[in-house]
């Protein structure tokens, strides 16, 4: 099913959210399936999505804003959670309901509940997702995470982390996850390595990743690259950490346009080509304006 020719984005039209697949030579759309989806299997079988009004409305910048979000006033909707598409017989499937994953932590309903961070696991037999729930008070306003797992084949959801802030993430192989997030209450920054059938972690002390960044690995690969936030000076830094032999490295600093910020702020999200010998960048270093960027690694 899988077709180089094709690209599959999101759409919206007539008051509902869908996904295109569309030639990009031709300009046809060859499917459209039944709602935008947040991420496929690398065989093209499955897709998986979320409420995409109630992220924009809980997570702005995160979602669609088209459509205004009906379950304002629900802590955690029983008909809405982590979705499975079938792309075969274009049908989505409910799998955890935000109401499932509240009863897990907030049983008198005090938070508002919602996911994000939906990716499929390279063989397409496991999905990662963020459960995400806000805490408000007169002083603060603040969230909380889980890093969550689920296996398609098992129809088992499991809880990686809880007692820590998630952040960014990324597959290693089918069962190792890269996590970085924040420990709680220090607010310390983390890479960890997550082993999804051990439910235990490992810990990456290399002294070039103490900052939160979006990590991407090459498949096949023993190294990974990431990024970090804008610093004092508003220049992010682009790393490249090999895992095999514990060793990372600033490979550019790039400046970051001030005027780009917050909701319409500009991350770096480092990306590897498949040959492993390229770097996508989104970057405003050039002019102030969101450019993409391709490095070439020597």
């Amino acid at each position: 099913m899988k077709d180089d020719d094709c690209i599959l984005f999101n759409q919206y039209e007539n008051g509902s959210y869908f996904c295109s697949k569309i030639n990009i030579y031709t300009g046809k759309e060859m499917n459209r399936y039944c709602d935008a989806l947040y991420d496929i299997s690398f065989d093209e079988r499955y897709g998986v999505t979320c409420d995409f009004p109630r992220l924009q409305r809980l997570r702005p910048g995160y979602g669609y804003s088209n459509i205004q979000d009906e379950s304002i006033y629900e802590y955690a909707p029983a008909d809405k959670g982590l979705y499975l598409v079938d792309l075969v017989e274009n049908k989505k499937i409910l799998l955890v309901s935000l109401d499932e994953l509240a009863n897990l932590n907030d049983k008198e309903s005090v938070y508002q509940h919602y996911i994000n961070a939906l990716l499929f696991s390279p063989d397409g037999n496991k999905i990662m997702f963020f459960h995400i729930y806000n805490i408000h008070n007169s002083l603060s306003f603040r969230w909380r995470t889980q890093l969550c797992t689920y296996d398609i084949k098992k129809s088992k959801l499991h809880i990686l982390e809880d007692k820590a802030n998630v952040s960014h993430y990324t597959w290693l192989n089918n069962r190792e996850l890269l996590i970085t997030g924040s420990t709680i209450p220090d607010c310390k920054a983390f890479y960890r390595i997550y082993n999804c059938e051990k439910k235990s972690y490992m810990e990456i002390t290399d002294l070039v990743l103490k900052e939160d960044g979006h990590p991407s690995k090459c498949k096949g690969s023993d190294w990974i690259i990431t990024d970090t936030y804008p610093d004092k000076r508003q220049y992010q830094n682009l790393i490249k950490y090999d895992m095999k032999m514990k060793q990372g490295k600033t490979l550019a600093a790039l400046f970051s346009f001030p005027r780009i910020c917050e909701e319409k702020r500009c991350d770096l999200h480092p990306k590897v080509s498949s040959t492993g010998n390229m770097i996508a960048i989104d970057s405003t270093c050039k002019g102030g304006q969101r450019e993409v960027i391709i490095l070439q690694l020597k």
